[in-house]
């Protein structure tokens, strides 16, 4: 898996159905990429509680998929 420099954009994150629970921390930022992020997809997890406002920071985000998820 390569590292993404810090102008690229990181196209997507997409664990759907894995198993995942618990919440998203405000962590979530993501090492850093929150800004560079344009989709996220967690669907079908068990993940729940509240969406963290730190996802604000995520400005490219075009896609958040968190159904069938507990929020």
């Amino acid at each position: 898996m390569g590292t993404a420099g810090s102008g690229e954009m990181i196209r997507e994150i997409s664990l759907p159905g894995n198993g995942l629970t618990g919440t998203l921390p405000s962590e979530a930022v993501l090492a850093g990429i929150g800004g560079r992020l344009a989709g996220l997809d967690l669907s079908g997890n068990a993940v729940g509680g509240t969406v963290p406002e730190v996802l604000g920071v995520f400005v490219n985000l075009s896609v958040l998929d968190l159904r069938d998820s507990e929020f």
